[in-house]
């Protein structure tokens, strides 16, 4: 879990850095929740053991960030996911048929989220 000052802004490069001192060799699942995130998913965070799920493109919002809400609709897509999928692309898969189904419902621009499997972690089983 990454925590930001009002002024920090987490970029991928960063959090590759970060992951390959602590993970390098290890599979890694990262889901980026927040609007603007499909930049997590290729460059500098595409490793060969490592899952990467964002809630939205690069160029697109994401929804559901409302104080009052607990969960994004994104986040509630992955984890409804969680709760039915053996495989993390199944957790993909699960979400964004959820996400895509919530956005027609509030009428706003498909957020599209993105995925980024390595090749050692292609068929990783969820815990």
């Amino acid at each position: 879990v990454f925590l930001a000052y009002a002024d920090e802004i987490l970029t991928p490069v960063a959090l590759a850095t970060a992951l390959s001192g602590a993970c390098a060799r290890v599979p890694t699942v990262v889901i980026v929740s927040s609007c603007y995130s499909g930049s997590f998913a290729r460059g500098a965070m595409a490793a060969p053991n490592r899952i990467i799920l964002t809630a939205a493109r690069a160029d697109r919002p994401s929804f559901g960030c409302q104080a009052d809400r607990t969960y994004t609709v994104f986040d509630e897509c992955l984890l409804a996911a969680l709760a039915r999928a053996r495989l993390w692309r199944a957790v993909f898969d699960g979400s964004v048929g959820c996400v895509r189904q919530r956005e027609a419902q509030l009428h706003v621009l498909p957020s599209e989220p993105q995925h980024f499997f390595g090749a050692k972690v292609r068929d990783l089983p969820v815990p």
